[in-house]
């Protein structure tokens, strides 16, 4: 492990990137090989995206009581970084088989929070750190038994990461990737252009004088036919609202808030049984606070003229009520307030 470490930083040095002035500049999918040493011997292979989560699955081996114990894990970390040093904060999870003598096995499964160190030596070396406060559930094969144990564990290891490798060892791979994406053949960049040589007399040439050709004037368009302006259909004048009282009548009380604290507010009396019935004025906002109804109720019908708005405050709607029932004509309009139909309900309508 010693031996590999001082490998990595000699590479790192030699490729010009252990030096305090440059920037750590990762790719944004840092992918890698690692070995590492600990509460196992194993190999992982992790996977940093965009310098902020990292994805780990690795493979141990242990040697316990003269039987090989195999591991398979997987740890998801967040990985927030302060320079070249990445601090991993996540979870790691797993199965492990040990078998002593060949014939009766355990099964266990492990999971539990874990947290590390990571420094970049540069942009394909690092070392680091983990501990682990896993908890074991067992589970044997031959025995109807289980048990479980939580313990903690650490671990050191060396990484080597693969992306941006091709950059490292050839530094022209960019250059001689842009020559080949415009078609030029690396010989002719190579090769130096030919330069004629200079004559002791250039001729000078003077230029022939072009004769435009005149052409016919252009026939004068026709005037276009004026036709007579239709004076536009003139507009209804919007009947004025209803004026409602500011108090309800006697025997009846406000129910309900206007905006801010409510959408509905009317006046309502109790029947013969005790119920509140809508008797009297009546509003209604939208969720903006503009007006969306105003009318009046009669023992709990729609009585009288009824105007409902659009969002935008313009009028939806012009309607009258007859104990309920839709009487006389009604007008429908769009948002900008222009007519769109006209509808007139008689005493068969509802």
């Amino acid at each position: 492990m010693k031996r590999l470490t001082i490998m990595a930083v000699t590479l790192c040095a030699l490729a010009g990137e252990v030096r305090a002035e440059k920037p750590l500049e990762l790719p944004s999918i840092h992918a890698g090989l690692g070995m590492s040493y600990g509460v196992d011997f194993g190999f992982d292979v992790p996977v940093l995206l965009f310098e902020e989560f990292k994805l780990e699955p690795g493979f141990g081996l242990r040697h316990l009581n003269s039987a090989m114990d195999v591991r398979f894990n997987l740890g998801l970390f967040y990985t927030p970084k302060f320079g070249r040093l990445f601090l991993n904060l996540g979870l790691r999870s797993g199965i492990e088989y040990y078998d002593a003598d060949g014939t009766s096995g355990m099964l266990s499964y492990l999971f539990g929070p874990a947290f590390g160190v990571e420094y970049f030596l540069c942009t394909h070396f690092s070392i680091g750190g983990e501990v682990q406060l896993l908890v074991t559930l067992y589970d044997y094969r031959d025995e109807d038994d289980s048990s479980y144990e939580i313990a903690t564990g650490a671990r050191v290891f060396v990484r080597f990461y693969f992306t941006g490798l091709s950059d490292l060892l050839q530094p022209d791979a960019e250059k001689q990737q842009v020559i080949e994406s415009k078609g030029i053949d690396a010989a002719e960049v190579q090769r130096k252009p030919e330069v004629p040589p200079k004559s002791e007399e250039t001729p000078v040439t003077q230029p022939k004088r072009q004769v435009t050709p005149e052409l016919p004037p252009e026939p004068e368009p026709e005037p276009e036919p004026v036709l007579p302006e239709v004076p536009p259909e003139p507009e209804l004048p919007e009947p004025e609202l209803p004026v409602l009282p500011r108090v309800c009548l006697p025997g009846s009380e406000v129910q309900g808030d206007a905006p801010p604290r409510g959408w509905e507010q009317y006046c309502a009396s109790r029947d013969v049984r005790g119920q509140l019935v809508k008797n009297g004025w009546y509003r209604s906002w939208y969720e903006s606070g503009e007006l969306a109804s105003v009318g009046e109720y009669r023992d709990g019908q729609r009585d009288g003229v009824w105007i409902f708005f659009h969002s935008n405050g313009r009028r939806r709607l012009e309607a009258e009520y007859v104990a309920g029932k839709k009487r006389g004509s009604w007008i429908f309009r769009d948002r900008e307030g222009r007519v769109l139909r006209r509808e007139s309900f008689g005493d068969e309508k509802e």
